[in-house]
């Protein structure tokens, strides 16, 4: 019997932890990320339905989804994927809440940063630079005077470290 282990994709393999302004590598060879079909989710979703993130979802440990409105801004679709028993793999299936599916989304590279506040996901984010022992650090916080810096992938609390889709230079929901 052989054990094939999936590849680790960090710029230091051996290390236990990712560090801020670190790209998340999986996420961005692909252009896929994987998801939660929310709980909050109140009817089934196809492949190609355009999804949202849950702002209610307050764990850190996978993206929950949530279909899009046609005046939402989405991050996504559902792709179309081989795996039984989870959001349209066959022809006419549906996702139900707490389903894994595949999400390709519309934007640039994520990278790992530190939040400087409480941050829900799908959240417009700004830099706010933070001085820590006379050395400045980026911290990231829900939009208010400064530019677009990024969209939030997962929800953190201050001083922790999440995932982030880069926006700068871009203007969303306009």
């Amino acid at each position: 019997m052989t054990t094939s282990v999936r590849p680790i994709t960090y710029i230091n393999q051996f290390r236990q932890s990712v560090y801020p302004g670190e790209l998340d590598l999986q996420i961005n060879k692909s252009g896929v990320f994987t998801a939660i079909l929310s709980p909050n989710q109140t009817t089934p979703l196809v492949a190609g339905a355009r999804v949202k993130l849950d702002p209610a979802n307050t764990q850190p440990t996978m993206p929950q989804v949530l279909g899009a409105l046609d005046s939402d801004e989405a991050v996504g679709v559902i792709t179309k994927t081989i795996k039984g028993g989870i959001a349209a793999p066959n022809i006419g299936g549906a996702g139900t809440p707490g389903a894994i599916v595949e999400v390709a989304f519309f934007f640039g590279p994520v990278v790992w940063q530190v939040a400087n506040a409480t941050i829900a996901p799908q959240q417009q984010l700004e830099s706010a630079t933070v001085t820590i022992s006379g050395q400045a650090y980026p911290f990231f916080q829900p939009i208010a005077a400064n530019k677009l810096a990024g969209l939030a992938l997962d929800p953190a609390v201050q001083n922790g470290v999440f995932r982030m889709f880069v926006l700068s230079g871009l203007v969303v929901g306009a």
